[in-house]
């Protein structure tokens, strides 16, 4: 028995060393069989030829949250195949619905049964930028096509309705007067440049735009070809449809800087009410602050969360800057009238024990005469000062807030034209 089983084994070991010697190729007979191949690739015919054309029928807003659109559109495809795959096409049309109803008369035939269709050959295009498709509201999602008959031959045109979210790459550095250039792409999903090549047919894109909300933007629609390396390291031919959102500036005025202006201009008129009226000022000063972040909240609330700064986060961050000097003007202005009531308090001191010391060494007559108060007009502040011999009675927070009625306007209004400039240019952040 032990020798039946050992006998079994050699037998085995034998008859795989003589299955893989004649298995093995010699190198140089490899070399050949490349070779031959790289002749036969050379005897390639030439490419079938895809004319592709779009109709888009709507296009929904914009996503800012989503970066993405619903587009709907038409895709027509045709091509030219010989009389041998035309009669093909419509011999298994007729094998299995029977005569077509669909025949025109100039003898065109259509098909629009989908048991056929899967047995058709029909180019399956690969849309780059597509998400997802949703329902074509056509009872047949997978379109239809027409048979064309010509002299040498037949021309076949296939025909689709797609309604799909497509996906955009936003940038919103240069927001509110930004630009977004979104695309969708077309190409072979099997095929290479050297058996299917797409080519926009003529005309290569219509607009036929029955629903368009685009209430924020304004679109420009172009078409571009180029060749490149796919996924799989084959040549395809990609053609692009460019869109092009520009966006409406006039909403962010509405919206942010018309608000904006009025609550700046509001902490500016705080410069124009005393500082005695503390709680006045305060409330003058402190709530178009609180207004602007409030403001500035909603207008961020628009846009997705992005890491970097964008046009009106400086218009924010500006106007929250004028805002806030308004409070610190404030802050100076009270402990400078505080320093002054100090000083006057201690200085009333002083002049009382010299009065009293003066009137006990000197007559009634050598007393001084009290300092009357001339009235004058500051055409620059619009407001009566009160002038003693050469002391001004304006104290050190009065010339503070002199200074910062004139100044404060200035600044801002430099910073409006430098800021609306550069965003009107596209070159704040570029």
């Amino acid at each position: 028995m032990i020798k039946l089983v050992n006998l079994i084994i050699i037998v085995t070991f034998l008859t795989d060393q003589w299955l893989f010697a004649l298995s093995y190729v010699p190198l140089s007979k490899k070399i050949v069989t490349n070779d031959k191949i790289k002749k036969d690739d050379s005897k390639v015919k030439d490419p079938l030829i895809l004319y592709n054309r779009v109709t888009i029928n709507s296009l929904s807003a914009l996503s800012l949250m989503q970066s993405e659109f619903e587009l709907d559109l038409f895709l027509f495809q045709r091509w030219k195949v010989n009389e041998t795959i035309c009669e093909q096409y419509k011999s298994l049309h007729r094998s299995i619905v029977g005569e077509s109803d669909l025949v025109l008369q100039d003898g065109s035939e259509t098909i629009t049964d989908v048991s056929v269709l899967s047995q058709l050959w029909l180019p399956q295009t690969y849309m780059v930028e597509v998400k997802s498709s949703l329902n074509t509201r056509t009872a047949n999602n997978e379109g239809f096509l027409t048979i064309y008959n010509q002299t040498n031959g037949c021309s076949i045109k296939f025909t689709r309705r797609l309604f799909s979210k497509v996906g955009c790459k936003m940038d919103f550095r240069e927001y509110p007067n930004d630009i977004q250039n979104c695309s969708l792409t077309l190409t072979s999903y099997f095929w290479s440049d050297n058996v299917l090549k797409f080519v926009w047919d003529s005309p290569d894109l219509e607009l036929d735009l029955q629903n368009i909300d685009q209430n924020h933007y304004e679109i420009t629609f172009t078409t571009e070809t180029h060749r490149s390396l796919a996924f799989d390291g084959k040549n395809r031919t990609w053609l692009t449809i460019r869109l092009i959102f520009r966006r409406k500036i006039t909403h962010f005025i509405y919206q942010a800087v018309i608000p904006s202006i009025l609550i700046v201009s509001s902490a500016y008129f705080s410069f124009f009410i005393s500082v005695e009226n503390g709680p006045n000022r305060f409330l003058f000063t402190a709530t178009p602050f609180f207004a602007l972040i409030t403001l500035y909240s909603g207008v961020k609330g628009q846009l997705p969360p992005v890491s970097y700064v964008n046009a009106s986060d400086i218009w924010m961050l500006g106007t929250l800057i004028f805002d806030f000097s308004t409070i610190c003007i404030m802050s100076c202005c009270c402990y400078l009238t505080k320093l002054d009531q100090i000083k006057k308090m201690s200085a009333k001191k002083s002049t009382t024990t010299e009065a009293e010391n003066d009137s006990q060494q000197s007559p009634p007559w050598h007393h001084k005469k009290p300092l009357t108060k001339k009235p004058t007009l500051l055409k620059h502040f619009s407001f009566i000062v009160f002038t003693v011999k050469d002391e001004s009675l304006f104290s050190p927070a009065d010339h503070l807030d002199n200074l910062m009625k004139l100044l404060f306007p200035l600044l801002f209004l430099t910073f409006n034209c430098v800021y609306w400039i550069l965003v009107l240019s596209r070159r704040l952040l570029s």
